[in-house]
């Protein structure tokens, strides 16, 4: 009988639980897993960090700045040289999608629950979740991973935990840290010439501290929504001042002294997820906020000027603009990665798709950090060049417990050798295209370079993502292929979903979950 296959799982938020559970479930002895977490207790993001300290925007070095082309990319840190190690969410915060479609496949929250609950209901969840399997026993809590390097036949990590620093081999070894380390500030020309505040969101926690001011909130996601949508009286949670704030922020003038310009990206569209401050038939609190248009510089003056030429005299930026992709404990300068790097080493030069809107590679010299992962198998789950590495929750605009909890399990399936390799797909059609992940690759399809760092692209979306799970799902026997018997459409009375492909009221919730976010909560 052969000896466990020692795996580490770094980090356990809800994709490092889920792994957990996954390798037990399916592996039973196969192996023998630890959980480095560098917190005092799991969760993940949904672990809330109350007082984040600071806001430091680091700006980039725009000298010399081209069609194309910048120096390196801005970011934000609490501590000098450190990653943002915090939670990005704050009190009361509700979750964006319902909270069935959120939850892991059989393991539903309690009877009753909020559709859209606020944050402390998800990490109770996490909690009991950990508990079903008795995950505590696996777990390093205030252990921090600083070097993942390859070292012969194993991998070393060197942690720093309660009884110092420690070095580890591990067989195998599962990256399930999130990628909300390094906030991202976007290049600016000018940027250094603000004479305001600067924030990036996963520093903001309330909106009181915003009184009097005029405010510029950059990014149209859900970060950048939550906050305009507080700032100009939307609030729905509760604490010491709502109530007022909202009223105040109906009066006209605002008795909040707030002014809010929100700036999109694309005038023509508006956000993806919320109201629209631009429909009249929107909330009175939405028709509050300021559409602009995308930014060109700050001026001598310090004031921010944007596309069409508008100059706005700001107090405060808030950059809702994401997170770099970073994994600051891989040794990116010993193989593999120095050959085939996940992210692009510290330092790199950034440079963006032509005519496009997303970025490329780029990364902050001081911490590390890209826009996308690279050097990962067709399904964006294993590290190509040596799959003893999984990566999980790659994908994004997706739902994450179930996805990651789909990937969980096949690698569990893979490592313990029920399954054999993950199926080659398409790279002629786009991870938004559902077909690409039923249809095989072929002769046109063009092979990425050893040790590539071409952009990638992480979108996934619906209806994609749940062909994603399907098919990912499909490489184990008699599993991601049919729906469970009772499932005869989205209005079937609800049964056990098993390991089927995913069900029809979950497919349903996903096209209406808008919707039933404005019915339940107003936004």
């Amino acid at each position: 009988m052969s000896s466990p296959q020692r795996v580490a799982i770094i980090g356990a938020g809800s994709a490092g639980l889920v792994a957990l559970q996954q390798l037990l479930e399916v592996g039973g002895d196969t192996f023998q897993p630890v959980i480095f977490e560098r917190r005092a207790d799991i969760g993940g993001l949904w672990n809330l960090e109350r007082d984040p300290g600071p806001c430091h925007v680091v700006v980039a070095d725009d000298s010399g700045n081209e069609q194309g082309k910048v120096a390196r990319g801005s970011y934000a840190y609490s501590e000098e040289g450190k990653v943002h190690g915090d939670s990005a969410m704050y009190e009361g915060l509700r979750v964006n999608v319902p909270v069935d479609l959120m939850a892991y496949r059989d393991y539903p929250l309690p009877e009753g629950t909020h559709l859209f609950p606020e944050r402390t209901v998800i990490f109770e969840y996490l909690k009991r979740f950990a508990d079903s399997f008795n995950a505590s026993k696996y777990v390093r809590l205030n252990t921090r991973v600083n070097r993942l390097a390859r070292d012969g036949k194993v991998w070393r990590i060197e942690s720093e935990g309660p009884d110092g620093k420690n070095v580890d081999e591990f067989d195998r070894v599962i990256i399930a840290s999130g990628w909300c380390n390094v906030p991202h500030v976007p290049t600016l020309p000018g940027l250094s010439k603000f004479k305001g505040e600067q924030m990036h969101s996963a520093w903001y926690r309330y909106p009181l501290g915003f009184r009097g001011k005029k405010v510029l909130v950059i990014g149209s996601f859900s970060s950048g929504t939550d906050v305009s949508r507080e700032l100009c009286g939307g609030i729905v949670r509760s604490f010491e001042g709502s109530d007022e704030w909202n009223r105040q922020a109906a009066e006209n003038p605002p008795g909040t002294g707030v002014t809010v310009y929100h700036s999109y990206r694309n005038l023509e569209k508006g956000p993806p997820l919320d109201y629209d401050p631009r429909d009249p038939n929107s909330p009175d609190w939405c028709r509050r906020i300021n559409v602009v248009g995308p930014l060109d510089h700050v001026d001598d003056s310090g004031k921010v000027v944007l596309q069409d030429g508008t100059a706005l005299d700001i107090d405060v930026i808030v950059w809702a603009t994401g997170f770099w992709r970073a994994l600051p404990y891989i040794d990116h300068e010993s193989e593999p990665f120095a050959s085939h790097p996940i992210t692009a080493k510290p330092g790199a030069g950034v440079h963006y798709y032509e005519g496009g809107e997303r970025p490329g590679i780029s990364a902050s010299p001081e911490v590390g950090g890209a826009s996308c992962t690279t050097n990962l198998d067709d399904w964006q789950l294993f590290y190509q060049p040596d799959k003893s590495l999984a990566l999980l929750g790659v994908p994004t605009h997706i739902i994450p417990f179930p996805l990651t909890q789909a990937q969980a399990r096949v690698v569990a399936h893979y490592w313990s050798g029920k399954i054999g390799e993950l199926r080659p797909v398409s790279r002629q059609l786009g991870t938004e295209n559902a077909e690409k992940w039923t249809t095989e690759r072929n002769a046109n399809d063009v092979e990425a370079p050893a040790g590539s760092v071409a952009p990638v692209n992480h979108s996934i979306t619906t209806p994609s993502e749940e062909a994603y799970t399907d098919a990912l799902l499909a490489h184990i026997p008699g599993e991601g292929t049919e729906f469970p018997e009772w499932d005869h459409g989205p209005d079937s009375k609800r049964g056990r979903e098993g390991w089927g492909k995913v069900t029809n009221w979950r497919r349903d919730r996903l096209k209406t979950r808008v919707q039933l976010r404005r019915d339940h909560l107003g936004y």
